[in-house]
């Protein structure tokens, strides 16, 4: 069996000001190194073979904070890096928009992804990434128990691809919190036996609220 944990990193200083990373960075604000703090003592314990993370500062950040309670240092990969959104990066992510309707929100998705694809990486490249980094995960760490610190489209594009199903299409508004924890487990064929999406107990207060609820990367 092969068990995939994976982490979103922490609430930014942009995430705080709706503003869109991609390849981008931004450190982790305050409110995010209480939810690096959470995630870690949450996985206090648990034994991981491989820890790997995106290479952008805030989950390197992220990665940093959760090594200190697993005993295991992160490792940077390329291939889990944001999806690259081109000129849109740097500006208001669509979610802090306020625009009213589905509709005009996921014609404006739409439209971002198309700005997306003729000025960064489209999403097609994005799935293809991804595939040949599970390819390779799976042929060199088979049986192992995995943590990866990243971002949430990627959590999307990771399930899209093990479950071979299309997340994104039937659940286009599925947030990814902040140190949100999603988990897969494999069994030797690398079917899915089961699987967790977006555990964030461990981020809620006495109150039941969520230190932060945001749905950008």
């Amino acid at each position: 069996m092969t068990k995939i944990t994976l982490v979103r990193h922490g609430t930014t200083v942009w995430v705080e000001q709706g503003k869109l990373h991609g390849r981008l960075d931004s450190p982790l604000g305050e409110t995010g190194r209480k939810e690096a703090g959470l995630v870690a003592e949450r996985l206090r314990g648990s034994h991981f073979d491989v820890f790997l993370t995106s290479p952008a500062g805030r989950a390197v950040e992220t990665a940093n904070i959760i090594s200190r309670c697993i005993d295991i240092e992160p490792v940077e990969m390329l291939a889990l890096q944001e999806l690259d959104f081109g000129w849109l990066e740097g500006k208001k992510a669509i979610n802090a928009l306020h625009t009213d309707g589905t509709f005009l929100k996921n014609m404006q998705r739409a439209a971002c992804l198309i700005i997306a694809s003729w000025t960064g990486e489209s999403r097609s490249h994005q799935y293809r990434r991804i595939r040949q980094f599970l390819d390779w995960l799976l042929l060199n760490h088979a049986g192992k128990n995995i943590l990866l610190v990243t971002h949430a489209s990627l959590h999307r594009v990771i399930f899209d691809t093990l479950l071979e199903a299309h997340l994104t299409r039937w659940s286009e508004d599925l947030a990814i919190q902040p140190c949100g924890i999603s988990e897969v487990l494999l069994d030797k064929d690398n079917h899915v036996e089961w699987f967790k999406l977006n555990q964030i107990d461990h981020l809620r207060g006495q109150n039941g609220s969520l230190l932060s609820e945001d749905q950008s990367n």
